[in-house]
C-alpha cells in the first residue's frame, strides 16, 4: 500500500494546492518549508523537498518555452495573410458586367466618376501598419545580476583560489547572510557553474558518457566538503534531471562514496570555532576531575 508521502504531486511537497505560477511562489513555498524540514533531522524529507522544488522550476521553464512557441508560431502566422481589399476580391472581367451584375448595395450611374484607385502598400498587412524606424525605442530595464555571481567566477576561473578552503569558506559566509530567495538563488547559480566549468554543457564533448577519465579540477577533500555543504549528496536518486546533474558531476569529480565523510565548509568565524572547542575541552577537564574527586572520596 503506497504511502500518503508517495502519492504527494510536486507542489504538493512544497506545501501548495495547485501547480506555481511563477518563480517567486516556488522560492517563497520552498523556503517555508525548508524551515520545518531540516536534512540533519529528516534526510528522505529534505530529498523530496529538493527534487519537487527542482521539478517545480522544470516544469515552469518548460511552460515558459512552449507559451513563447505558440507566440512565436501564431506571428508568423500572423505576418504571412496579407491585408485584402473588396477590390481584390473582384476580377477584372466582373467588374465589367456593370452595376446589375450585384443584387446587393446601391446601382451606380454609368456616368459617375470612377473611384480612386487604391494605392496598396507591399508591406501592408493585416497585423498593422509597418513602424517608422525614426520610432523611438523603447529600453528594458536590466536584470539584477544573480547574487554572488561574480565572488563564485573569481575563485572557479582561478586554480589556486578554488582548490583553497578558506577561498570557500568566505563564499559561504557571504551566502548566510543572503536572504532566503537569493539564497534559493545562490544553490542553483553554484551548481550551474560548477557544472559549466566541469564540460556538462559542452558540445560534442567527447568523454561525456565517461566524465570519470576527464581532468580532476579540484581536490578530493574540496570536492567531499562542496557536496556536503551543499547537500548535493542528499539530492534523491529519482532520475529527474537534478539527479541526473549531480549524479554525473559525482562521476566527474572523482567523488567516492566509501571515502570518509568531509565536514561542512566553515560558514563561521574562526574564532567562534575555536572558542567552541576550547569550552568543550574545559567541559571535558572538568569532568574527569570530577570524577577523580569523588574516587579519593571514596577511597577514603
Amino acid at each position: 500500500m503506497c504511502s500518503k508521502v508517495a502519492r504527494q504531486s510536486y507542489y504538493e511537497v512544497l506545501g501548495l494546492d495547485a501547480p506555481p505560477k511563477d518563480r517567486r511562489e516556488i522560492k517563497k513555498a520552498y523556503s517555508k518549508q525548508l524551515k520545518l524540514t531540516r536534512p540533519e533531522e529528516d534526510p528522505e524529507g529534505f530529498m523530496r523537498l529538493r527534487d519537487a522544488h527542482d521539478q517545480a522550476l522544470n516544469m515552469l521553464a518548460y511552460a515558459a518555452q512552449e507559451a513563447a512557441y505558440v507566440a512565436e508560431e501564431e506571428a508568423v502566422q500572423a505576418e504571412a495573410i496579407p491585408s485584402v481589399t473588396f477590390a481584390d476580391m473582384v476580377d477584372d472581367d466582373t467588374q465589367e458586367e456593370g452595376p446589375s451584375a450585384y443584387a446587393t448595395g446601391r446601382t451606380q450611374s454609368l456616368d459617375a466618376p470612377a473611384p480612386d484607385a487604391e494605392i496598396e502598400s507591399p508591406t501592408s498587412y493585416a497585423i498593422g501598419a509597418t513602424p517608422s524606424l525614426d520610432a523611438p525605442v523603447q529600453s528594458r530595464a536590466e536584470p539584477p545580476p544573480p547574487p554572488l555571481n561574480q565572488d563564485i567566477l573569481d575563485i572557479l576561473n582561478t586554480p589556486a583560489k578554488r582548490n583553497d578552503r578558506g577561498n570557500w569558506n568566505q563564499l559561504f559566509q557571504k551566502a548566510r547572510a543572503l536572504d532566503i530567495d537569493d539564497y534559493v538563488d545562490f544553490e542553483n547559480l553554484l551548481l550551474h557553474r560548477i557544472l559549466e566549468i566541469h564540460g556538462f554543457y559542452e558540445e560534442n564533448n567527447p568523454h561525456f558518457d565517461e566524465p570519470q577519465k576527464m581532468p580532476k579540477l579540484f581536490s578530493a577533500p574540496i570536492t567531499a566538503s562542496l557536496f556536503k555543504t551543499m547537500s548535493w549528496d542528499q539530492v534523491g536518486k529519482f532520475n529527474n534531471h537534478q539527479a541526473y546533474r549531480i549524479e554525473w558531476l559525482e562521476r566527474r569529480m572523482g567523488l567516492r562514496l566509501n571515502q570518509p565523510v568531509q565536514q561542512p565548509m566553515d560558514t563561521s568565524s574562526e574564532s567562534g570555532g575555536m572558542s567552541l572547542q576550547w569550552l568543550w575541552g574545559f567541559l571535558l577537564i572538568a569532568f574527569v576531575f570530577a570524577k577523580f574527586v569523588q574516587f579519593i572520596a571514596n577511597a577514603a
